[in-house]
């Protein structure tokens, strides 16, 4: 009876075993299916054609879930702050990115009395077209918790680094704290991370006065409106942002931050 049940287990893992080395072994074979595709597969229903390996410009590899900084024909000093979503193809052979745009504080309206972290920048429901020609260079944008800790592992230290905190709600002009960074990213690197160089200890980063306080009108009372933003040219974020007295909001962030919690609590070899 013994020597029964053994058998029988022995079978049971052998047939999970199996099942499991095919069900890997189907998924490669998938995967090379897909990669033996000839560039028609990918073409979308408006013409487009899909480029998954991303677009090699200027001797670089833009592709999907990188940090750039693209145009903007509004300030050239100030350019957008984006991260890439999709890589696309014209019928005209000129390429394409679109890309999420992740505002500054200057260009966003929000109470006087507000606080910013330095670099800090605020994720937009903004997805926009650009030609490839309109990124100019890498950046970084890592979510507030991690920022006091480190930066990214090989990230070159001349290129911008910026902090992230919150939403911003461009119809109700609302600022709205991130729970969820991964919710943030593209599907095709939401699973993944990023090795990190730590700081020896976590960096104490005060935050500063809008930088549009001044921009608050002298008669500007608590009942008053909500302002609106200065538009300038078009595919590209306000020329500036407004400020106003209305009451505050009970989502106010703190002005200094400072995670508390172990170098466990991140995992840095990832």
């Amino acid at each position: 009876m013994q020597s029964s049940f053994r058998y029988r287990n022995v079978i049971e893992k052998m047939l999970t075993f199996l099942l499991t080395f095919g069900l890997q072994v189907e998924a490669h074979n998938l995967a090379d299916q897909e990669k033996r595709k000839p560039d028609t597969e990918y073409v979308m229903e408006d013409g487009r054609l899909s480029l998954p390996n991303g677009i090699l410009h200027n001797g670089e590899l833009w592709k999907v879930g990188d940090w750039v900084h693209i145009q903007n024909p509004n300030d050239v000093s100030k350019p957008i702050v984006a991260q890439i979503y999709r890589t696309w193809q014209d019928g005209e052979g000129q390429k394409w990115v679109n890309a999420v745009w992740y505002y500054r504080p200057e260009w966003t309206v929000h109470q006087y009395e507000k606080h910013f972290y330095p670099n800090e920048v605020m994720k937009t429901g903004q997805y926009r077209d650009h030609h490839i020609d309109e990124v100019m260079d890498r950046c970084f944008v890592m979510f507030f918790t991690r920022y006091s800790r480190g930066r990214p592992r090989g990230f070159p230290p001349d290129k911008e680094v910026y902090v992230c905190e919150a939403r911003y709600n461009e119809e109700k002009y609302k600022l709205n704290k991130i729970k969820t960074w991964a919710s943030c990213l593209p599907d095709e690197i939401r699973e993944k991370d990023y090795e990190m160089d730590l700081f020896d200890a976590p960096r104490k980063i005060k935050k500063l006065p809008s930088p549009i306080k001044h921009l608050l009108k002298e008669d500007a009372k608590e009942t008053d409106d909500l302002p609106k933003p200065t538009w300038g040219v078009e595919n590209a974020p306000p020329v500036v942002g407004a400020v106003h007295k209305r009451p505050r909001e009970e989502n106010v962030s703190i002005t200094v931050l400072r995670i508390s919690f172990s170098h466990s609590a991140i995992n840095t070899t990832q």
